[in-house]
């Protein structure tokens, strides 16, 4: 049962209270019809933005590029003062002494290139003719330093390294015989002799050869009468094989005589 007071009627507690009737022509809406069964639009999807370019980085002037701390660059270390560790006094001593010195200006001078190509061409028999010649000279200086003494008396001559005994000479007039070897120095020129005396002592001291015969002729044929050959190898064994020598005397008559003589060579 329904209650009504002074402000009309009201719904008992508990009751749903009926919906109020519109107006009259207020449910006419024919926007909101047509659109009940419209689904709603999408939003269209906006292309997305091209990244930004990097800005063009252009070089500084001052040799900076722009948008980049410059570089810096280590300063080399000062090498320290030669006279920092010395007093104030010594300081000022040192450049009362020396301090208008100044270094002098060192001298530069052209150095002229050297082509290999400008020497002269060497000729060879040249060089051969210029180191025998050399190698004969050593010799000679070479046998210099053995000295010798020379005799000569009417037996013949005699030729005695300093310090060798004189049985040597005795050894070689006794000793002597056919069967030594041998040279022969007959038709030869002085030259020629000297080089044959040269040749054959060092082949036969390489042979262990102890005393050897030369035999140069009495020089019967010469202007004087005495030979010329004699005094060639007397020579050629004192100043080209005087090391290689120890005596050389007159060959006794069953070995030439005048005309040989007979050489005992040194130790090995």
């Amino acid at each position: 049962m329904s209650r009504k007071g002074k402000g009309g009627w009201r719904p008992p507690p508990g009751s749903v209270r009926p919906p109020e009737k519109a107006p009259a022509g207020f449910g006419n809406r024919p926007f909101a019809d047509s659109l009940k069964d419209a689904k709603p639009a999408r939003p269209k999807a906006q292309p997305a933005a091209p990244a930004p370019k990097p800005a063009r980085r252009l070089p500084d002037p001052r040799g900076v590029v722009r948008g980049r701390p410059p570089a810096t660059t280590p300063r080399p270390e000062q090498p320290e003062a030669p006279l920092a560790s010395y007093s104030y006094e010594d300081r000022v001593a040192f450049q009362q002494a020396f301090g208008g010195v100044r270094p002098l200006a060192a001298k530069r001078t052209a150095r002229r290139p050297v082509s290999l190509d400008a020497r002269p061409a060497r000729d060879p028999a040249a060089s051969a003719a210029a180191d025998q010649s050399a190698r004969v000279q050593l010799q000679h200086l070479v046998a210099e330093a053995a000295h010798f003494d020379l005799e000569r008396g009417e037996d013949g001559v005699s030729l005695l390294r300093r310090g060798a005994h004189r049985s040597h000479l005795r050894a070689l007039r006794d000793g002597a015989t056919h069967a030594l070897p041998r040279l022969d120095l007959h038709g030869m020129t002085a030259r020629e002799a000297a080089d044959a005396v040269v040749s054959f002592i060092r082949t036969e001291r390489r042979r262990g050869t102890r005393t050897v015969l030369i035999i140069h002729g009495k020089g019967l044929h010469s202007e004087d009468g005495r030979g010329v050959l004699a005094d060639e190898v007397l020579d050629a064994l004192r100043r080209r094989v005087g090391h290689q020598v120890l005596a050389a005397t007159t060959a006794p008559a069953r070995c030439g005589g005048q005309g040989a003589i007979v050489v005992r060579l040194g130790d090995h």
